[in-house]
């Protein structure tokens, strides 16, 4: 079996926004894992594990505030539990983090630390995002059947990605005593909510989920909050005045 490897990963090119000339085929021509190159619509890495189901792995590193804002995650999430139900909803889904991401500062936002030797440098912050974001996110990966890792770099990500594939070739073996019962993949069908929340602090996905509903887009709901926040805090529940200073402060 070979580990497909999507030909937008590191494999030497120029990186968007002028990141390192990273090479993933070198590591895991040293750690002997067999791999091949093509482009994918689903994930970063695919596999097919010994019971011939499907292993996706999806890779986010300095780029993963973006794909938040932007939707790009949620969409590329939803395909892979999308193609993994089309072969009866049986397989994995991993969500890999690579490099380090922390609050900012106590005061909110969040930065990204990359390596480079022994030491680690800032290369990403987001004063105004929301310090609560990145736990959301892995909490609601978890409870959605994903199964979260993260690594330091590129290197700890060939050697986590030769883990994941020596295992699902011999059938998943564990040391734990005891199985937990398998998650079932699931995802919410709109990833406005997840966006709103990921913009708003501590708004919570009920409360998202109707101020979406009253007024359509994410872009309408941050009018109405600008024109008249007393207004808007009266008229929908659940928000309050706290809730309309949270807004106003990012």
């Amino acid at each position: 079996m070979t580990l497909w490897i999507d030909d937008r990963e590191p494999l030497g090119q120029n990186m968007a926004g002028g990141g390192d000339r990273e090479d993933i085929r070198k590591y895991l021509k040293k750690l002997e894992v067999p791999f091949d190159v093509d482009r994918h619509d689903v994930a970063d890495y695919f596999f097919w594990d010994s019971n011939q189901e499907p292993v996706l792995v999806t890779r986010k590193a300095g780029d993963l505030l973006t794909s938040v804002f932007d939707g790009h995650l949620q969409d590329e999430i939803e395909r892979c539990i999308n193609f993994i139900k089309s072969f009866g909803g049986e397989g994995k889904l991993f969500w890999l983090l690579e490099g380090v991401w922390s609050h900012a500062s106590f005061d909110g936002g969040i930065g990204y630390f990359k390596r480079s030797g022994t030491e680690w440098y800032r290369r990403v912050q987001d004063s105004g995002a929301d310090p609560y974001l990145l736990p959301g996110l892995q909490v609601s990966a978890q409870t959605a059947g994903l199964h979260f890792v993260s690594t330091g770099d590129l290197y700890d990500t060939a050697l986590m990605l030769k883990q994941i594939y020596i295992r699902g070739m011999n059938n998943w073996p564990t040391k734990l005593i005891t199985r937990l019962p398998r998650p079932k993949l699931k995802w919410g069908g709109d990833s406005r909510i997840a966006r709103l929340m990921a913009i708003w602090p501590s708004l919570n996905e009920t409360t998202a989920t109707n101020l979406l509903l009253r007024y359509a887009t994410i872009w309408d709901v941050l009018e109405a909050v600008r024109s008249d926040p007393k207004e808007f805090s009266k008229e929908n529940k659940g928000i309050g005045a706290k809730g309309v200073l949270n807004i106003q402060e990012v």
